[in-house]
């Protein structure tokens, strides 16, 4: 097994490469005004929402680094269907749900730690086993992947769309219970509700 240096070295690495990538996240983000700083606004909300159920330390960070990089899939699948005004299409749909998968590849080949390779690849899981890219539900989620949920739904309600106006944060809080226990941790959607300050003060 690798000594607590050597773990410590590649937790290290896996940042710093993190870190490279979350600036091009951000910099592919920028041409698209509905997209603009999503990432780094899910990695504070997911981050908020985390240390409210409890993560800390080197939990709580790795939680934020798959934040910032949670999307990062979305830059293998065609830059135009994220942008399309017309509705989509079955092939449409069936492209954009590789992101996940696409995302925990490159998380892979990067070696970053596998606590983020599974929040990445799993973030589009439902609590009802209706979500991609394996159909999981409920506690098989992995328990940071529900978290970053939470967050990128919040965060979607919160933002300006091309096809409706940001919600307020009461209404998007509304919009979460009515996802508890469908698309979303009921539990987690209740802390959301329960401590608001956690979530939108991240």
């Amino acid at each position: 097994a690798p000594t607590v240096a050597v773990q410590e070295e590649r937790e290290r690495e896996a940042h710093l490469g993190a870190a490279s990538l979350a600036r091009l996240v951000t910099h592919l983000e920028g041409s698209d005004p509905y997209l603009r700083g999503h990432s780094l606004r899910v990695a504070r909300l997911a981050e908020g929402l985390g240390r409210a159920a409890g993560l800390e330390g080197i939990a709580l960070s790795r939680l934020a680094m798959a934040g910032v990089l949670h999307d990062v899939g979305r830059f293998e699948v065609d830059a135009a269907l994220w942008t399309k005004s017309e509705p989509l299409t079955e092939a449409d749909w069936t492209l954009i749900r590789k992101h996940p998968a696409e995302g925990a590849r490159m998380a892979a080949e990067a070696r970053w730690p596998e606590p983020v390779q599974a929040a990445i690849r799993f973030h589009h899981e439902r609590w009802d086993g209706s979500g991609y890219p394996e159909g999981l539900a409920g506690e098989a989620i992995p328990f940071e992947a529900r978290i970053l949920a939470v967050a990128d739904t919040f965060e979607a309600l919160t933002s300006d769309r091309a096809w409706r106006p940001a919600l307020d944060h009461a209404r998007a809080l509304a919009a979460l219970r009515e996802d508890a226990g469908t698309r979303l941790d009921p539990g987690l959607v209740d802390l959301a509700i329960t401590r608001p300050g956690d979530l939108l003060l991240a």
